[in-house]
């Protein structure tokens, strides 16, 4: 299970990326979906900030949510990566 790691921060980092991409391990680490407050508890973050970022990856088209609130990644990470 992905956490957010507590590491020395440096003057360098976005918290809200780091939380970003936690978020997307923890996705890909298991092939099921989460709900907002399944996403909250795993990676220890508060609920208004995991819905946030949700929402905005699922904007953005990485993840798709169905009609059980359930999160799930979308096609479009593999799809960015294929087209390098």
């Amino acid at each position: 299970m992905t956490r957010l790691k507590k590491e020395s921060r440096t003057k360098y980092t976005v918290p809200a990326v780091q939380k970003s991409f936690a978020i997307l391990e923890m996705f890909a680490s298991k092939n099921q979906g989460y709900t907002l407050s399944e996403v909250s508890r795993h990676l220890k973050i508060p609920v208004s900030t995991a819905s946030s970022l949700l929402y905005t990856m699922q904007q953005c088209g990485y993840l798709a949510r169905n009609e059980k609130a359930r999160f799930y990644l979308t096609m479009k990470l593999l799809t960015e990566a294929n087209a390098i």
